[in-house]
């Protein structure tokens, strides 16, 4: 079969995920692979229409295609999410259609599920018969268990797409088009909050909705914000490079590093504004959010209030929805909410939009924090481990952690070692035991009746 490989690391083959594939193909042998590097070629792609077409022929002629790519931030790189966006508008599904597509990634498995979703569905709107992919941790392929695990999955990969055997399409097609929305002009609110407000959008021209939705928000936001459109940033495609790992400052010379430590840490709440591009955000955005890898694994939008307005059919994309939670409970940030442009009535989406305005407001007035759910729980828990391994790598990280108190390992919990350590051996004990589990009940309830009765 020829198989067409997109890797999406700015590393190329020097990165950690090529070699899981290099794996594959020397084991796989019997097999044409063409290997196209776009997450480093993206700007010749962008530059070059005759050469994304010489891509797409490629394609054409293939039995498969196989994304390579290590997950930044929930998702793929930038520079593979800004190929995947020249694709869809240059009639590429023809190439694509009917062809089998699977995913080789490499991660710390913190949200690789929405980043392998992602792929699927894309997959999918390009007409292609989508295998499950395998999700890496970085390192597995040192162990031999591992690497004969991956074998298994190019083998059964191959055989599903030399045979042609039938796949179940999971995702449905996603219809670009939300209604106009056009509210009539409305009157400025005083900006009388002392906070610092950051409102950050990817708006273009193309975007009537978004900008619609921005007026009307920032007039009813009782606050002065301060407006940064990423489009006019100088902002360049992450290295992957790790050196921000030793003291979270980038090594690239743009506005990264300025709009990090001078906008978003200061800020008391933030707002991200974006139109959804295929089943994401734009490419811009997401090459925002990977260069936010300066920041490293560090909580620190925690305090903070956000919000997002987007326009798009995010109703069709719960994906996306779920990631952004992912981020928001993550870094720590305290959404009010999100607005979209779905509903036909512009005054109900204007009143969204100022609902979304009092209730940040009133998140900053009086530090509203709700609990975090599985996602915020479980990727800070992850988190904290891969810091407390990697301190040598991640340095800034560890000394965040460490003086934050974020390194809360169940053993630092002497007195539940202690209980468990002399209750456990009583339990033992019939007598003991049928008292123990006679009272336990009320025993758990009693201080939590306690606090709601104060």
């Amino acid at each position: 079969m020829k198989i067409v490989v997109f890797t999406g690391s700015p590393k190329a083959e020097a990165s950690n995920t090529f070699q899981y594939f290099r794996y594959i193909q020397r084991q796989l042998p019997n097999h044409h692979y063409s290997i196209i590097h776009v997450g480093v070629e993206i700007g010749k792609i962008e530059a070059d229409k005759d050469y994304l077409n010489k891509i797409i022929g490629e394609v054409k002629k293939a039995d498969a295609v196989l994304w390579v790519y290590p997950i930044t931030y929930f998702l793929v790189p930038a520079g593979l999410k800004r190929f995947i966006e020249l694709l869809l508008p240059n009639k590429a599904a023809d190439a694509f259609a009917n062809k089998y597509a699977t995913a080789i990634t490499t991660s710390m498995h913190l949200f690789d599920h929405t980043s392998h979703a992602y792929i699927h569905g894309i997959s999918e709107d390009l007409g292609m018969r989508y295998v499950p992919g395998y999700s890496a941790q970085f390192n597995d392929i040192i162990e031999e268990e591992q690497r004969r695990q991956l074998l298994l999955f190019g083998q059964e990969f191959m055989t599903t797409a030399g045979r042609k055997l039938p796949v179940e399409r999971v995702y449905g097609p996603v219809a670009a088009k939300v209604p106009a929305y056009r509210q009539a002009e409305t009157r400025m609110v005083g900006k009388t909050g002392p906070f610092k407000v950051l409102f950050l959008t990817d708006e273009t021209p193309n975007d009537k909705n978004l900008g619609y939705m921005t007026d009307v928000f920032l007039r009813h936001f009782p606050n002065r914000v301060e407006f940064i459109n990423i489009n006019d940033i100088r902002l360049a495609p992450c290295k992957n490079c790790l050196h921000c790992t030793y003291d979270g400052v980038c090594v690239i010379d743009d506005d990264m590093n300025f709009l990090y430590r001078e906008r978003i840490l200061p800020a008391d709440a933030i707002i991200y504004a974006a139109t959804i591009h295929d089943r994401y955000l734009s490419a811009r955005w997401k090459l925002f959010f990977d260069r936010f890898f300066l920041n490293g694994h560090r909580p620190v939008l925690t305090g903070k209030q956000g919000g997002f307005i987007i326009s798009g059919p995010l109703r069709q994309v719960p994906n996306l929805r779920q990631l952004l939670a992912c981020f928001t409970e993550t870094f720590g940030l305290s959404s009010r909410g999100i607005v979209t442009d779905e509903y036909k009535e512009a005054d109900h989406v204007t009143g969204l939009l100022q609902a979304l305005s009092g209730r940040i407001m009133e998140g900053l007035e009086h530090g509203v924090h709700r609990p975090p759910s599985f996602l915020g729980v479980g990727g800070k828990k992850i988190l904290r481990d891969i810091n407390f391994f990697t301190r040598f790598i991640f340095t800034e990280n560890h000394r965040y952690y460490a003086k934050h108190s974020l390194f809360d390992f169940p053993h630092n919990q002497r007195m539940m070692r202690l209980m468990g350590r002399i209750i456990v051996p009583l339990m033992n004990i019939e007598g003991f035991r049928k008292k123990f589990q006679a009272g336990m009940n009320e025993k758990m309830l009693a201080p939590l009746r306690k606090a709601a009765e104060e």
